[in-house]
């Protein structure tokens, strides 16, 4: 059985990624997957080595041909998203804007619109020390996020499975929009990292909302905790009453900017208090992650096809 385990934050800053580096060093051999295609950097502490490229080819988008045009801009007044312009009397696709939805080829009167291919990113997968890596970088402006995080999930459990893994370690965008949706749409376990602040505590209550909507069970990890004590343990209970999986809390450290600087996981440079707060969450995530299995045993595999 491959079990799907998303790292999850409603809110960036939280310590999710430094997380998800340190889990996957505690769980290797591991399929590891960074889901925020728009800013994947697991790869800035995981030092992988790359092996495979591909492009990434989003909704088609209209091109209309000079040749055939007539220029009486049909097609601009039945497109919703003003993708359509005229200058000096050429008429031509603005496919930033273009969302694909063929309303203009349904209205052009000598067919002159066409639908073509574009590439918005590209997904890698890359050997690492704790196993393969699969991200992705979507292009600056590009959209349908969800799409590509969709894709990234389903080649790393398609690699657990090829090698025999039984855990696919996802580390999820901060928020609750589409790719952070597409990221934890069927997992097994979302994993939420939050803070003890009022921001973090408002953000974290739509990561509730949204794993409820999806009907995946939501664990907490509340990082700083010390920051304000009597916080983040009303944030763990609270994390029990709902049903969820209080997973416990860990310390403000240093460790987490010096990983970052060092470019490795913070289990390289934590001091020992730290590893440890580590390795007791990490534990009670796999305990509660067994559990689960156990109650579970004949869970069907979830449908990943998630369309934002």
């Amino acid at each position: 059985m491959i079990r799907q385990v998303a790292i999850v934050s409603g809110k960036g800053g939280t310590g999710k990624t430094s997380l998800a580096a340190a889990f996957a060093q505690l769980a290797a051999p591991v399929v590891v997957v960074d889901a925020d295609v728009d800013a994947a950097d697991l790869r800035l502490v995981l030092a992988p080595q790359e092996r495979e490229r591909h492009d990434y080819f989003s909704l088609p988008v209209a091109c209309i041909s000079p040749e055939h045009c007539l220029g009486c801009m049909a097609c601009a007044q039945v497109c919703r998203f003003g993708a359509i312009c005229q200058q000096d009397g050429r008429t031509f696709v603005d496919q930033a804007a273009c969302e694909g939805c063929r309303a203009c080829a349904l209205i052009c009167p000598v067919a002159a619109i066409s639908f073509q291919a574009r590439c918005t990113g590209a997904w890698m997968v890359a050997d690492t020390a704790v196993g393969p890596l699969v991200h992705a970088r979507l292009h600056p402006g590009a959209e349908h996020a969800g799409k590509l995080t969709t894709t990234v999930r389903d080649r790393g459990r398609a690699l657990a499975a090829e090698r025999g893994l039984d855990l696919v370690l996802i580390d999820g965008p901060p928020g609750i929009g589409c790719a952070a949706t597409a990221a934890i749409a069927g997992v097994d376990l979302a994993v939420a990292v939050t803070e003890p602040t009022p921001a973090a505590e408002a953000d974290l209550e739509r990561l509730w909302q949204r794993a409820g909507q999806l009907r995946v069970p939501l664990a907490l990890i509340v990082n700083r905790c010390d920051r304000n004590t009597a916080r983040a343990e009303r944030m763990l209970a609270t994390a029990s009453a709902r049903g969820g999986y209080p997973l416990g809390s860990l310390p403000t450290d240093p460790a987490f900017r010096a990983a970052q600087r060092a470019g490795t996981s913070i289990l390289g440079v934590a001091g020992a208090q730290l590893h440890e707060a580590v390795q007791r969450v990490w534990d009670s995530l796999r305990a509660t992650l067994d559990a689960k299995t156990r109650c579970e045993p004949d869970r069907p595999v979830p449908a990943e096809r998630y369309v934002p």
